[in-house]
């Protein structure tokens, strides 16, 4: 309809809400600034309760004990575009493994990481773990197993959810880093090792994750964070003759906590704003037709005491991220079209993210994650159950 100099369209619902988003995103990034008295950070999720607990030798000096983790998982995504398509995980790992204290600076682990998906036989994955933890004060080095996916705390186009079930557990070295307004994850995880003549290329992804907090009181707290992962494929003794291939992610954030102590309804209310970065540095990039891309993220996250209601905004401009998440790319991780692009991804993802702890050892976290495509209307959701568990049971006293 014509009124006078302006022409008056409808627009579908993803119009308007890319049309918002668009409006709004420099709100959402400095709107914590304006609120009045106003908090810790995370990554991009509060994935707390899948971390490893750290141990600290000292009080274990000299003792043995029987270490047991186990993560139990339920994972549907119904997906449905030719970038992302769905599929289920079902099933649980565990992790024996014996731990020994030989001094107050060091702690030595030994076992056997176990993956059973259901409706197979026998099990997925059945893998000896080792590792080698040195620690002074703050810091901590692995040499081993280190700890991870989830604990690098990366946001989610950069480094999968997921791998905490595909990709686990990781091997490599890792240097930690960890005081009251700083944080440092320096490490490196080796997949596949090549010899003399092997048919394949070697593969190890590493990266650093820093996080600097200029203000942290009971009541607000302003996140500083960098991130920055690189995988590469290649090696010089394979028989492979594909080329070898780097592609490096970066991300920068400025995230805000505003806490209401006492609240019996919204605890805590968190914005965290993300731009990231990709490029391939070789003749013929890695998985897509682009030697750079970037995108934009914005959540805003609403705490209260049994979940997290989360809204998640991002759009990405030909982004690529080998191990990122599925629904972010803008490259086929669907192999029944492994040719489909879409250069310039926007996607709204609505998060109910649950968090029940069944004392010390027991956690359990829900989850329901709609989503929206803004640019086609094709929209899909995921359901997840995760269940958690771990404990030391001491065994015996071998040193004085």
């Amino acid at each position: 309809m014509y009124r006078g100099k302006y022409i008056w369209t409808v627009r579908s619902p993803s119009a308007l809400i890319r049309i918002f988003f668009q409006k709004v995103r420099f709100l959402l990034f400095f709107l914590p600034l304006f609120l009045a008295d106003i908090t810790p950070s995370f990554g991009q999720l509060d994935n707390s309760i899948f971390y490893e607990r750290i141990r600290r030798p000292e009080p274990m000096l000299g003792n043995l004990y029987l270490g047991v983790s186990s993560l139990a998982y339920n994972k549907n995504n119904e997906y449905f575009e030719s970038t992302a398509t769905g599929y289920t995980f079902f099933g649980y790992n565990l992790r024996p493994e014996l731990i020994y204290v030989p001094s107050k600076h060091a702690l030595l682990r030994a076992g056997v990481f176990l993956q059973r998906d259901f409706g197979t036989e026998g099990y997925y994955k059945v893998q000896p773990t080792y590792s080698i933890q040195l620690n002074y004060d703050s810091l901590l080095f692995y040499f081993g197993n280190i700890r991870g996916p989830l604990e690098h705390r990366y946001i989610e186009p950069l480094y999968d959810f997921e791998r905490v079930v595909t990709d686990n557990p990781e091997e490599g070295m890792q240097f930690l880093w960890h005081k009251k307004r700083f944080y440092f994850d320096g490490w490196v995880n080796w997949s596949t090792m090549i010899y003399d003549r092997s048919p394949f290329r070697e593969e190890f992804t590493g990266g650093i994750v820093t996080t600097y907090k200029p203000i942290k009181t009971e009541r607000f707290t302003w996140t500083l964070l960098g991130q920055w992962l690189a995988t590469h494929v290649g090696g010089q003794i394979d028989d492979d003759s594909l080329p070898a291939k780097t592609v490096q992610n970066f991300a920068f954030g400025c995230n805000f906590t505003l806490r209401f102590p006492g609240a019996k309804a919204v605890q805590a209310i968190r914005s965290q704003n993300y731009l990231a970065l990709y490029g391939s540095y070789d003749a013929e990039p890695l998985e897509s037709p682009w030697t750079n891309g970037y995108g934009t993220m914005f959540n805003l996250t609403f705490v209260t005491h049994l979940n997290d209601f989360m809204i998640t905004y991002w759009r990405g401009d030909q982004w690529v991220a080998w191990s990122g998440g599925d629904l972010y790319s803008s490259v086929s991780r669907n192999w029944k079209e492994p040719d489909a692009l879409e250069p310039e991804r926007e996607i709204l993802i609505f998060r109910v993210l649950g968090k029940i702890k069944v004392g010390d050892e027991l956690e359990i976290s829900p989850r329901l994650e709609p989503y929206i495509n803004l640019n086609n209307n094709f929209s899909g959701i995921s359901f997840g159950l995760y269940v958690k568990y771990q404990h030391d049971f001491f065994l015996t006293r071998i040193a004085k």
